[in-house]
């Protein structure tokens, strides 16, 4: 079976559904359904899940139908801090990687409002402000919102990337240079 070879790995908020469904719309790009596979998650995360896991021995990357297309694209945004992610890409040595960025206060509020009044999100009453403060102050337990300053600080997360796998072999692009030339 076919896995992957490249892998939109960050970050949350920053249109990588956008850029994944105007990627797999060319002839010679599939995309996992569904988008985000979390099979290279590491243990402890909120979406892992040991069955379909990267960990797991008798687990594979069954996310689509294989074909012969020269693209195979993964889109799990959280892979970013995955331990497992970088592992398993740096070992494939045909792997790219793809960063979408954006301006990381925008972000920030992206996350408040997507996640205002949703289960296991942000209560429908806390304020912008009220949502900066508990995030300071670690108030969550969710990653996405126990991480959503630290998330933005993305100088934290791509040079790791890049002294793991090589400059070479990673694209950064802002959400807003995608909007702007398609």
């Amino acid at each position: 079976m076919s896995t992957p070879n490249v892998y939109i790995v960050g970050f949350q908020k920053c249109a990588s559904s956008t850029l994944f469904n105007i990627l797999t719309t060319h002839p010679n790009v599939t995309g996992t359904d569904p988008k985000e596979t979390f099979y290279l998650t590491d243990r402890g995360f909120d979406h892992y899940i040991y069955e379909r896991n990267i960990d797991n021995p008798d687990s594979t990357w069954d996310y689509f139908v294989g074909n012969d297309n020269k693209i195979i694209l993964e889109s799990s945004v959280c892979n970013f801090y995955q331990k497992n992610a970088l592992e398993y890409i740096k070992s494939r040595q045909d792997a790219k990687v793809v960063f979408i960025i954006r301006d990381p206060v925008e972000r920030f509020v992206s996350v408040y409002k997507y996640l205002t009044g949703k289960i296991n999100g942000i209560p429908s009453h806390m304020t912008l402000d009220d949502f900066f403060y508990a995030c300071n102050k670690g108030v969550f337990d969710r990653h996405i919102l126990k991480y959503a300053i630290d998330h933005g600080k993305y100088y934290n997360f791509i040079p790791i990337w890049e002294r793991e796998i090589g400059k070479d072999r990673i694209f950064i692009l802002s959400m807003k240079e995608m909007i702007r030339d398609r």
